[in-house]
């Protein structure tokens, strides 16, 4: 199955979940809870987005406060011409994977590097 949005599941009446593929072909469910709290806090980050930033991320990295938080980094066009980062906070926990939340930094957070583009893994 290619990376992407699959589809808008209801698990129950009031719970709804997009499944998105990330690079390694694994699905993580984003919540409308999770999607709300970043369209309010962060209105610059689009669904397209999250689903770009996990499917092909320019890096990964395991949080240094939380071994079990993966953070999906892609850089961002900025009309500035500094660099800026789209972040993807990614929960992987025993149940599944969970977009936690997403917003944009102007750099990458210290932690061990699970993934980088273009190198072999």
């Amino acid at each position: 199955m290619e990376a992407g949005i699959l589809a808008l599941t209801t698990y129950m009446s009031y719970y709804k979940a997009v499944e998105i593929w990330d690079y390694q072909n694994r699905m993580i469910e984003l919540s409308d809870s999770s999607w709300e709290h970043i369209r309010e806090s962060h209105p610059e980050i689009t669904l397209e987005e999250v689903q770009g930033v996990l499917a092909d991320p320019l890096e990964v990295r395991e949080s240094p406060r939380q071994n079990f938080v993966e953070l999906f980094y892609q850089a961002k066009a900025h009309p500035e011409g500094k660099t800026r980062f789209s972040v993807v906070v990614v929960k992987v926990l025993e149940g599944g994977l969970f977009v936690s939340t997403a917003m944009t930094t102007n750099a990458l957070k210290s932690g061990r590097t699970v993934y980088r583009k273009g190198e072999v893994q």
